[in-house]
């Protein structure tokens, strides 16, 4: 008979507040509109940490600035032409 692993369920609730009593702030998260109904994300570097440093300046202290530098290209390019070809297809589905 083979062994079976035990299965553990993780705690899917909301986090506990580690400093009681205190005000806390979030991040706001900026939703993209779209007129098509195809929507791409385009997370903010500002808005993610790392070690508690902001990922923009987390990244290029540790000299990783290829992923600052995509994202730059990305966002310089123009998308509706793939947005349109992305909702066509769907539409086929």
């Amino acid at each position: 008979m083979p062994n079976q692993r035990p299965v553990m369920a993780d705690n899917t609730g909301p986090q506990r507040d580690l400093f009681p009593g205190r005000e806390t702030t979030s991040v706001g998260v900026e939703r993209p509109e779209s007129t098509s109904g195809v929507i791409f994300k385009r997370p903010d570097p500002r808005a993610n940490f790392v070690c508690g440093t902001r990922l923009d300046d987390y990244l290029p202290a540790m000299d990783q600035r290829d992923g600052l530098a995509i994202r730059a290209l990305l966002q310089e390019q123009e998308w509706e032409p793939f947005e349109a070809a992305a909702l066509s297809r769907r539409a086929l589905a």
